[in-house]
C-alpha cells in the first residue's frame, strides 16, 4: 500500500511539473537517484580494480616461485652469433643506404 502512495505521489508531481512544489519534488528525487547510481558506479569500480590488482599480485607471485624452482635454459653460443651477425648485416645495410641517399628529384624545378 506504502508503495502505491510513493508512486502516485511521483505521477502527480510529474503530471504537475511545472507547479514549483512538485518540481522540487522531481529534482530531489532525481538527485537521490543521480547520486545513488554514482556511488554504485565508484564502489563497483573501486571492487573491480582490487580484484584486478590481487589477480595481478597472484599471477606475479606464483611466476615467481615458478622461476626459483625451474632454473633457465642455458644460452646456445651458434643462435647467440648468427643473431649477432645479422644485427652486424643490417648495420652495415643502414650505412650503406645513409651514405648512398636516394636521388629524389626536386617537384619545385
Amino acid at each position: 500500500m506504502i508503495h502505491t502512495d510513493i508512486f502516485a505521489s511521483a505521477r502527480a508531481a510529474y503530471a504537475n511539473r511545472q507547479e514549483p512544489e512538485r518540481l522540487r519534488y522531481l529534482t530531489r528525487a532525481y538527485w537521490r537517484i543521480s547520486l545513488a547510481l554514482t556511488c554504485i558506479v565508484v564502489l563497483s569500480s573501486i571492487i573491480w580494480g582490487i580484484l584486478q590488482l590481487s589477480d595481478a599480485l597472484s599471477a606475479l607471485g606464483g611466476a615467481i616461485n615458478t622461476e626459483s624452482t625451474a632454473p633457465k635454459p642455458v644460452l646456445d653460443r651458434a643462435a647467440l652469433r648468427s643473431a649477432l651477425s645479422g644485427f652486424d648485416a643490417r648495420q652495415a645495410t643502414f650505412d650503406a643506404l645513409k651514405k648512398g641517399g636516394a636521388t629524389i628529384p626536386d617537384p619545385s624545378k
